[in-house]
């Protein structure tokens, strides 16, 4: 099978990143400020100072949880058809996911940005369900509509109704995890049944340079008492949070990403992770965070190098456009992420997002679902044969005829990917068919699948139950 594969980095200079990430943290250490994460560092062997919350790790600990790590990676859905099995540390298909971040929402009506509602989110997800190349996804963003203090509370549980695939939550509050996890556990039918398929799975983020927030840690210790599978993302930024050139940002990104799977598997032994990283560059000029540039693509495909150097699954976030709009600017950053990150080899690949992670569009999922498309054609390689270099036929046919009648051309030609929303008609057949361009056929697409797409609904209780967890956290917050 001819399959592309892209290995950035040498070996040696994976063996330096891998040696300047075991120094800052024997040296340095991460700050973890979680007494019980603390103490369970303490009990591990690393030196642990109580006082900062700054705990060093020797590079025997990463060894002992290196070999501690699952190879493999489960993600569980409400429908089990959408459940992901990943067991092959090399190979070359992502599992591609829609991420989170946002509070607005460019309206695919008026193309305007406004604030994101309850009612977006529902349409998101039920647009995301009909993608077959999305895979998963966190909540999106947070809704406007409702209390802060219950945000992410009513974005879960209305992404539980409208969404069948995994779902990824990013802790940020130990009492809202637990609401999230109330409702996997009512979506999985109880806790026995959550606990064989945990219906969440989590992604935490540092607080680069080497730090973390108290919450998240909190949150994250109690996703690991259920076995929940976590990822962490390690957001170094080159020039800002970390040292300017990339192997620094790499290495700095990489030790904090370590340090979390230390914690993970002292915690519980043998839990799923995954090592991840947002490595990417400040743009100078503006002072904003660049997440489409090409040294964040060139990061993707070393995260994969990484990853292959500790034999563990990864992850990675790409397709984060920074245009404002779906246009051109878009389209090649889109395609440009999501290609080196698959050439990569990165396990779960997340994005789908605009404006550098600040708005989300239900247009912009079918658009991403289509460079996906393409990227996993190109990933998925060819057959090289002699039933595909087709001598004989091609001795047969030569000097007086075409392949257009033959029955290998009939047998093999739906092995060339076809698009549903890019343009290759004649221009006389597209501009009697409307003269549409890209944006109105992917209105025209999200508008369809809103009108046809129907996700199975929960139980009546189920969802009951749902909307109780987020009634009662209102009702405690309002009395905090």
């Amino acid at each position: 099978m001819a399959k592309p594969i892209l290995n950035y980095l040498s070996m040696e200079e994976l063996e330096a990143i891998h040696l300047a990430s075991t120094k800052i943290l024997e040296k340095t250490g991460v700050r973890f400020p979680y007494k019980p994460a603390l103490d369970i560092f303490r009990a591990g062997g690393a030196l642990v100072d109580y006082n900062t919350s700054i705990v060093k790790i020797s590079s025997k600990m990463i060894e002992d949880a290196l070999a501690m790590v699952p190879r493999e990676l489960n993600l569980f859905a409400r429908n089990p058809e959408h459940d992901v099995h990943i067991t092959d540390i090399k190979r070359r298909w992502p599992v591609w996911g829609s991420m989170s971040g946002t509070t607005a929402i460019l309206d695919r009506k008026t193309m305007t940005r406004r604030p994101l509602t309850t009612k977006d989110i529902a349409e998101y997800f039920t647009i995301a369900d009909a993608c077959k190349n999305i895979d998963l996804a966190e909540a999106v963003g947070t809704p406007m509509d409702v209390p802060l203090n219950v945000t992410n509370q009513q974005a879960f549980c209305t992404m539980f109704k409208t969404f069948s695939k995994p779902v990824c939550l990013t802790p940020e509050k130990l009492e809202e995890t637990q609401d999230i996890i109330k409702m996997g556990i009512a979506v999985a039918g109880g806790i026995e049944n959550f606990r064989r398929r945990p219906l969440i799975n989590m992604m935490v983020l540092t607080v680069p340079p080497l730090n973390n927030d108290g919450n998240a840690i909190a949150g994250v210790m109690e996703g690991l008492k259920y076995g929940i599978q976590l990822r962490v993302s390690a957001g170094t930024m080159a020039g800002a949070s970390s040292p300017v050139t990339l192997p620094g940002c790499l290495a700095l990104a990489n030790a904090e990403a370590l340090s979390w799977m230390v914690l993970v598997q002292l915690a519980n032994p043998g839990n799923e992770f995954a090592l991840g990283m947002n490595p990417r560059i400040m743009d100078m000029r503006y002072g904003t965070v660049s997440l489409s540039s090409p040294e964040w693509a060139i990061m993707r495909a070393c995260i994969g190098d990484i990853g292959r150097y500790y034999n563990i699954q990864t992850q990675a976030f790409m397709m984060v456009s920074a245009s404002k709009l779906i246009d051109a600017q878009a389209g090649y950053e889109k395609a440009l992420t999501a290609l080196m990150t698959g050439l990569g080899g990165i396990t779960v690949a997340m994005g789908c997002i605009m404006d550098s992670q600040q708005i989300c569009c239900t247009a912009d999922l079918p658009f991403s679902d289509e460079i996906i498309g393409a990227v996993k054609r190109i990933l998925g390689g060819f057959e090289v044969n002699e039933e595909t270099i087709a001598v004989d036929l091609i001795n047969e046919v030569a000097h007086h005829g075409n392949f257009l009648e033959t029955k290998h051309t009939l047998k093999h030609y739906k092995e060339h990917w076809q698009p549903t929303l890019l343009e290759r008609r004649s221009w006389t057949e597209w501009n009697n068919s409307g003269a549409k361009n890209q944006w109105d056929r992917l209105v025209e697409r999200a508008e369809h699948i809103l009108s046809t797409h129907k996700v199975k609904p929960l139980p009546k209780d189920v969802e009951r139950e749902l909307d109780e967890i987020v009634k009662v956290a209102e009702k405690r917050a309002s009395l905090s």
